[in-house]
């Protein structure tokens, strides 16, 4: 199974319909196997090819219905032998059957039918052809009936007794639907038979469609609004404020420590220029005290000289008495 590369160097990129990437971090996609599909871009894995279908070779988006004449009553067919011939006295009337009708009394079918023929004189007459349903809508008993929300159907004439679900990463908003709709940029869902997307939370972003998951800002940026659909929407923290994955918003550095912007945590070796390191915080020279040094490690401050004087708490140096005083 051949891998394709899902990373440029400066943003993620969406596996194409027909691939997956199973795991976080991941630095390349791989084709669905046979039996599976991915109908939409972003999917993290494949799913199994419906009962009355089957997908015969890697990296497919969809699955292909079963002949007439055929079912499959198993989901992950891998092959169109996985399509069994409906037995003589029984017919499947309709592509993606998944199990085969039998005949009316007075009725009779050769293996692989997909109808019956009366049985007059000898001489056979076909029968009616059963009636589906429209697309959107399912066999119940002898009336059709709408597909759910999060579920849709897309066949005509179809005799099925149920409708598919849709995957995660897609959603169905109404009853009836022909097709699951792919999540938008901004949104994801993890659900099968979603009705509706999330939107990505502060912090988080997606930029592709049919998502089963919101990507982190970044430690060191940010996003306050909800729905981003870039990386860009992260911006870096401003100097003196830092944030971890994922954050709403950057906080501030303790009192004489500082950072860049875009940091992820504030300066670890020493404390600032008028402070000294105290235990795990750093604390402001008293008055008449100064340091001058950046990243100090030292646990107190230096007092001024004769002559010299600090009015103000977290002073970085001494002024010189004015002529006159002392």
């Amino acid at each position: 199974m051949q891998a394709e590369s899902g990373y440029t160097g400066t943003e993620c990129t969406s596996c194409a319909a027909g691939q997956f990437a199973l795991y976080s971090a991941a630095t390349s996609c791989f084709p669905c196997n046979p039996g599976t599909y991915a109908a939409s871009t972003g999917s993290s894995q494949c799913a199994s090819c419906p009962a009355g279908t089957y997908a015969d070779s890697s990296g497919l988006t969809s699955c292909t219905s079963c002949d007439t004449g055929t079912y499959s009553a198993t989901s992950g067919g891998s092959a169109q032998s996985d399509c069994a011939t409906c037995p003589s006295g029984t017919y499947a009337a309709a592509t993606g059957s998944t199990s085969c009708d039998n005949c009316p009394s007075g009725y009779e079918s050769n293996p692989g039918s997909s109808s019956c023929t009366e049985i007059v004189g000898g001489s056979p007459t076909p029968a009616p052809a059963p009636v589906g349903c429209d697309p959107g809508n399912y066999q119940d008993g002898t009336t059709c009936a709408a597909c759910g929300v999060g579920q849709y159907q897309p066949n005509s004439d179809f005799t099925g007794d149920s409708c598919a679900t849709c995957l995660p990463g897609q959603y169905a908003a109404s009853t009836a639907s022909t097709a699951c709709t792919p999540c938008a940029p901004g949104y994801s869902t993890t659900d099968t038979g979603a009705s509706a997307c999330t939107e990505c939370s502060a912090g988080q972003y997606q930029a592709s469609t049919g998502s089963t998951s919101c990507v982190s800002c970044i430690a060191g940026t940010y996003s306050a609004t909800s729905g981003e659909t870039s990386a860009s929407g992260c911006a870096s923290c401003s100097a003196n404020t830092y944030s971890s994955d994922g954050a709403s918003a950057c906080s501030d550095c303790p009192s004489g420590k500082t950072a860049d912007s875009g940091s992820s945590s504030c300066s670890t070796a020493g404390c600032g220029a008028g402070f000294f390191v105290d235990g795990t915080d750093c604390t402001a020279c008293a008055t008449g005290q100064y340091q001058a040094t950046a990243d100090y490690t030292g646990t107190s401050c230096t007092k001024c000289s004769s002559g010299h004087y600090a009015a103000s708490t977290g002073s970085s140096s001494c002024t010189s008495c004015p002529a006159g005083t002392r």
